[in-house]
């Protein structure tokens, strides 16, 4: 395999298919809720929210609805998506919004769903159960924050199992986007649909950070720009510039977790991505773990030879 210049490093570089899992090695323990540090409102993701944000509002200004129905619906799952944020955002700080008693309120009262939806049951059923479908999903979430906000504490997130994939939301909007439909009342329903994608993947990212680490089994497996030194991820959330880490890397043949103090060296945002690009140093590494990790470099690209 031909080496690239750019590799010439005192550990060659590969991109290889990875289980890892990195968080910061300084967690926040002395606010409402155990948090991890990492900040889950990257701008990349700030800028992904912002974008649906116009799309949505470019298609509703374009809704011709004389009977204030549809925008009365929008506006009250806006109401709903803007108070799912602000819990999100707090609760990725440490934060748990729903102490404030008008906060607990609002939460308990938003558990009822979209009221505003049943006007269309009758009148407009396509399009009631297309609301409907969004509401699923968001209560699903909902549910699962008001049991991690209810049950965490300083030193606890509580996340005690999986959050399952495959809402029928998701294959919904899969659909909507292989099968374009132009009109403004479609596209306000899946730029709704598309920004409680990024809310429950944000909250389903914060929750998976705690429940994942002692469970390698459930770690993604990912590409990944590797060496017995350092590490480059593509990932959603966001790290700072020289941020300790603690990284470690599960090989499931022989079920073997790998354990590296990490350094964030540098973090490149991409372009009309979610994603920021975050290179690792490994500190002091040595020992078994780096000679067996460079074993399974090299191992990997023997078989990429073949």
């Amino acid at each position: 395999m031909k080496r690239n210049a750019r590799n010439v490093r005192r550990f060659f570089r590969i991109n290889m298919p990875l289980k890892f899992h990195v968080t910061s090695r300084s967690p926040i323990t002395d606010r409402d809720v155990l948090a991890t540090g990492a900040d889950y409102f990257s701008m990349s993701r700030q800028d992904e929210i912002k974008q649906h944000k116009n799309l949505l509002q470019q298609a509703l200004n374009q809704l011709h609805d004389r009977s204030g129905t549809i925008n009365g619906i929008f506006d009250e799952i806006q109401g709903h998506l803007n108070f799912f944020e602000e819990c999100l955002v707090a609760l990725s700080k440490g934060y748990n919004l729903t102490k404030e008693a008008n906060n607990l309120f609002k939460f308990k009262a938003f558990l009822a769903g979209f009221s505003k939806i049943k006007k269309l049951q009758a009148s407009a059923p396509k399009t009631h159960d297309y609301f409907q479908l969004i509401e699923s999903k968001y209560l699903y979430f909902l549910r699962r924050l008001n049991e991690t906000l209810t049950h965490s504490d300083p030193n606890t997130f509580y996340a005690p199992n999986p959050i399952p994939l495959g809402f029928k939301l998701d294959d919904f909007c899969a659909q909507s986007l292989n099968k374009y439909d132009p009109s403004p009342l479609m596209q306000a329903i899946i730029q709704t649909s598309l920004l409680l994608a990024i809310y429950c993947d944000i909250y389903r990212q914060l929750y998976e950070d705690h429940l994942l680490r002692h469970h390698p089994e459930y770690w993604q497996t990912e590409s990944t720009n590797i060496s017995a030194s350092g590490m480059a991820l593509m990932i959603k959330k966001a790290f700072k510039l020289h941020e300790k880490l603690d990284v470690l890397i599960y090989f499931e043949d022989n079920n073997k977790v790998l354990t590296f103090e990490g350094i964030v060296v540098n973090i490149q945002k991409q372009p009309d991505q979610s994603f920021e690009r975050v290179a690792i140093n490994f500190e002091h590494a040595h020992g078994t773990d780096q000679t067996y990790l460079l074993a399974q470099i090299q191992k990997y690209e023997l078989q990429q030879c073949f």
